[in-house]
């Protein structure tokens, strides 16, 4: 099977390396496609007999949920196992390397954004980096963006697709999304509070209650586009993933 790139950004590529993230959650520009397992027939008594042979189809999605594929110019409607969804990461079992901001060295070094200081600048910076117990100054005049990232220039660690389920933004729920990496605070008398990140856990901000709360806050201000907000409830697609193990 073909690894398939996956971009992360900065906080995502700390998560999925430390273990807390272990649920990667996207928007989905359009319902992806599916494949029929066997032939499906209407069941409607009235009406022309629609009927879809095995194959890939774009899925239709309605408000409630109900999905159906496109035969001529009507819709069919098919249940859960009828079909398997088709995703940009593959099917369960794929291998996933990291794209992510990165720079790359004229010696072929290379520095991952996501290993340094958040709070520095990107531009006009010399940072140290320790190679075989020698620090080294290096001068970074611009970071890469993770979409030019080749796989060549990817760390060493993998991911698996555990698997993707498809709903609406607002549907996923409290296991979700603290997977997906909110901050769950267990400590003192209010106790239990959610934070979007860690940094803001051991400042001096303040939580919230409930964790939904808390992703709503942290997906607005990664997703600022029109149609991907919370409020705009989009449809998603939310994937268990597993670090794997890297022999060295």
């Amino acid at each position: 099977m073909i690894d398939k790139p996956i971009n992360l950004k900065q906080w995502q590529v700390k998560g999925v390396l430390d273990g807390s993230i272990t649920k990667i959650i996207w928007p989905l520009k359009r319902p992806p496609k599916i494949r029929l397992h066997e032939s499906v027939h209407s069941e409607i008594p009235i009406g022309p007999r629609l009927a879809a042979t095995p194959g890939v189809y774009q899925a239709e999605v309605n408000q409630h949920g109900a999905l159906s594929v496109w035969v001529g110019n009507e819709l069919l409607g098919v249940k859960p196992g009828e079909f398997e969804w088709i995703y940009t990461y593959g099917p369960p079992g794929t291998v996933l390397w990291i794209r992510e901001t990165y720079h790359r060295h004229q010696d072929g070094g290379i520095t991952y954004r996501a290993d340094e200081d958040p709070d520095s600048d990107v531009r006009g910076c010399f940072w140290r980096l320790q190679s075989d117990g020698v620090d080294h100054d290096y001068y970074i005049d611009k970071w890469r963006p993770a979409t030019n990232m080749r796989e060549e220039f990817s760390r060493p660690e993998r991911l698996i697709n555990k698997g993707v389920k498809v709903m609406d933004l607002q549907n996923v729920n409290e296991e979700d999304v603290l997977s997906y990496g909110i901050i769950k605070w267990e400590k003192g008398p209010l106790a239990p509070l959610f934070f979007e990140s860690q940094e803001q856990c051991d400042g001096a901000n303040l939580g919230y209650d409930r964790p939904i709360i808390a992703f709503e806050e942290k997906w607005n201000a990664d997703h600022p586009r029109p149609y991907e907000k919370w409020e705009d409830n989009p449809m998603v697609g939310v994937m268990e993933i597993e670090l794997l193990e890297v022999a060295t």
